[in-house]
C-alpha cells in the first residue's frame, strides 16, 4: 500500500497529499481521460457492487449517482453502524467511506468490516480537514484514498484499482485452496498406492502360506518320506489347505464386487429369519464340536428385507463362524433378530476373547485380525468383517461393535425395511 504523507501547515491548519500520491494521481486521470478508457471501465462495471457508507444523506446520494451512472450496482448507508450491517447482510465488491462530514468512525468501520471480510476492499474519501481520519484509515488497512475536489473520473480510477485488487485476492485465494485441494489429492493418492502395494503384499502373502504347506505335503509323500499308512492323513492336510485357499480366493472376488461403484446386487425380498436358521444349522455341528452352546431369539412376524440371498448369508455365516472359532468350549454364542419399526436388528454375542479398545476401529479392515486371534493361530482370511461391512453399506445398513477382552463380543448390525427396486443400493 502506498505510503501516504501528510504534512500539516500552522497557519492556515491546512493538510496536503504529498507530491508523490500526487504524482500518481495525475498519472492515473490521464489515463482515465485517455479516449476509450472510460467506455471500458462502465462496460467492466456492470454487476460490481460498492457500498457508500457517510455520514451525510446527501453526500451518500451524490457519491452514488456517479458511480450509478457508470453502471456501478450502488447501494448507500448512512452512518458506520449501517454500514456495518449492509456489509454482513450483503454482498459487496469494494466499500467507499466518506470521511468528509461527521457521523462515522472511519478507522473503526475500516478495521471491524476487514475483520468481517479480511478480503473486502475500502477505498477513503477525505478532504483537508478530514486527513487525520484518513490516515488513521490507511492504517487500519484501508486500500486507497480519494481527495477532495475530485472528479468523477479520478473517483473511478480509485474504485476500478480497489475492484482490480479484490478481484486479484480472489484469484489468490481460488489459487491456494486449488493447490491445497491438489496437495491434498496427491497425499490421498499416495496413501492409496501405499494401501494397494500393502494389500498386493498381504494377498501374496496369504496365497503363498497354504500352497507352500501343499507343495511341501506333497513332497514328503512323492519323495517317500512319508510311509503309506500315513498318506492318507497328509493328504487331509492337502485337502484343508487347498480349501483354505479357495475360501480366501472367493473372498478376494467377492470383496472385490462389493467394492466396485458399478456393481448392482440382485437384491429380492427375503427373510432374514429363514436365512438365520438355515445358516445356524449349517454351523450347529461345528459349535457342537468345540463344545459352544448356540443360543437363538427371534421376534415374531419380522418384514422382509431387500437383500441379495447370497449376502443375507454372508452376514449371519461370517459373524457367526468368526463368533464360534473365538469362543472358547463352555461358552456361549447368542443370536438374536429383531424389528425395531424401520431396520431389522440382527445381533451375535458372545463369551469369547474380546477385542481391545484400540483394535476395534481396524477390525473391518482387509487381513486384520487381532493380538488375541492371532495368538489362536485360527485359519481365516481375515476378510470376513471387511465384507460384512461392505454388504451393510451397500444396502444402507450399519454396524456396532461392543467388546471386552476376556469376555466376549457383540456385533449388531442394522437393515433398512423398505418396498426396494432391486437395485441393492
Amino acid at each position: 500500500m502506498t505510503e501516504h504523507v501528510v504534512e500539516h501547515e500552522r497557519e492556515g491548519r491546512c493538510y496536503m497529499v504529498s507530491q508523490q500520491v500526487q504524482e500518481k494521481q495525475e498519472t492515473a486521470l490521464t489515463k482515465a481521460s485517455a479516449p476509450g478508457v472510460n467506455e471500458s471501465a462502465e462496460a467492466d462495471a456492470s454487476g460490481r457492487s460498492v457500498l457508500i457508507i457517510g455520514g451525510d444523506a446527501q453526500v451518500c446520494a451524490d457519491r452514488h449517482q456517479i458511480l450509478s451512472g457508470r453502471g456501478y450496482r450502488a447501494d448507500v448507508a448512512v452512518g458506520g453502524d449501517e454500514g456495518l450491517r449492509k456489509v454482513r447482510e450483503g454482498r459487496y465488491d469494494l466499500v467507499l467511506i466518506d470521511a468528509t462530514r461527521e457521523g462515522v468512525a472511519v478507522a473503526e468501520t475500516v478495521s471491524r468490516i476487514l475483520e468481517f471480510d479480511p478480503e473486502m476492499v475500502c477505498v477513503v474519501i477525505a478532504d483537508c480537514a478530514s486527513a487525520d481520519r484518513a490516515v488513521q484509515a490507511l492504517k487500519a488497512g484501508a486500500h486507497g484514498l480519494v481527495a477532495c475536489p475530485f472528479t468523477p473520473e479520478s473517483l473511478i480510477v480509485q474504485v476500478e484499482q480497489g475492484l482490480e485488487k479484490r478481484s486479484l485476492s480472489w484469484q489468490l485465494k481460488r489459487l491456494g485452496e486449488e493447490v491445497q485441494e491438489l496437495a491434498q489429492r496427491q497425499a490421498e493418492l499416495e496413501q492409496l498406492e501405499r494401501l494397494k502395494s500393502a494389500f498386493i503384499l498381504t494377498v501374496a502373502h496369504e496365497l503363498r502360506a497354504p500352497a507352500a504347506a501343499i507343495q511341501s505335503y506333497l513332497r514328503l509323500i512323492l519323495d517317500g518320506c512319508i510311509p503309506p499308512s500315513r498318506q492318507h492323513e497328509y493328504l487331509e492336510r492337502v485337502e484343508r489347505r487347498a480349501q483354505e485357499q479357495l475360501e480366501l480366493i472367493n473372498d478376494l472376488l467377492e470383496l472385490a464386487r462389493l467394492q466396485d461403484p458399478h456393481y448392482k446386487a440382485r437384491a429380492e425380498s427375503v427373510q432374514m429369519d429363514k436365512v438365520l436358521c438355515d445358516v445356524l444349522e449349517s454351523l450347529s455341528g461345528r459349535a457342537a464340536e468345540k463344545g459352544v452352546r448356540l443360543e437363538c431369539s427371534i421376534a415374531p412376524s419380522l418384514p422382509p428385507v431387500q437383500i441379495d440371498p447370497q449376502h443375507a448369508r454372508q452376514l449371519w455365516s461370517n459373524l457367526i463362524d468368526n463368533a464360534i472359532k473365538y469362543t472358547p468350549g463352555g461358552g456361549r454364542v447368542r443370536v438374536s433378530l429383531s424389528y425395531d419399526g424401520s431396520y431389522i436388528v440382527g445381533a451375535v454375542s458372545d463369551t469369547g476373547i474380546g477385542i481391545a479398545q484400540e483394535e476395534i476401529p481396524r477390525i473391518f479392515d482387509e487381513f486384520y485380525r487381532t493380538k488375541a486371534g492371532r495368538s489362536q493361530a485360527q485359519l481365516g482370511s481375515g476378510l470376513g468383517l471387511s465384507i460384512v461391512k461392505r454388504i451393510l453399506d451397500n444396502y444402507g445398513g450399519d454396524i456396532a461393535v461392543e467388546s471386552q477382552v476376556g469376555k466376549g463380543t457383540c456385533f449388531t448390525f442394522r437393515l433398512p425395511v423398505t418396498s426396494g427396486d432391486g437395485s441393492g443400493e
